[in-house]
């Protein structure tokens, strides 16, 4: 998409295209529609179509990875049985958020006692 600015489509706008003589201007002009849709070009629309289209799949992209790597925490915590019994998908990931929020304090603890001896 292009980064030119866009009046008719600025929401802070609104309440100034939408009084009565400014629509009447605009409609008159050509710039929306009867029922105060703002009129685009072909272009704009497939450019602001294929802009929706590529956050949709980097979204589901990022959903994926996400997907993977906790498929990949899970496997590792899987083999030196450190998984807590009758823990389901549900309570899994707030359990490994909980462990990873555990491990970065304990980081800390250590930068901190670094600190303390230079």
């Amino acid at each position: 998409m292009t980064t030119k600015y866009r009046s008719l489509h600025d929401p802070h706008l609104r309440s100034y295209y939408m009084r009565k003589d400014n629509l009447r201007k605009l409609k008159k002009g050509g710039y929306i529609t009867h029922d105060n849709k703002v009129i685009c070009t072909l272009k704009e629309f497939n450019e602001y179509r294929q802009y929706l289209t590529t956050l949709k799949i980097e979204s589901e992209n990022n959903y994926i990875r996400e997907q993977k790597a906790l498929a990949k925490q899970v496997t590792t915590l899987q083999e030196p049985s450190e998984l807590p019994e009758g823990a389901d998908t549900s309570h899994l990931r707030q359990w490994l958020l909980q462990e990873e929020r555990q491990g970065f304090q304990d980081q800390e603890n250590l930068m901190s006692n670094r600190r303390e001896y230079c």
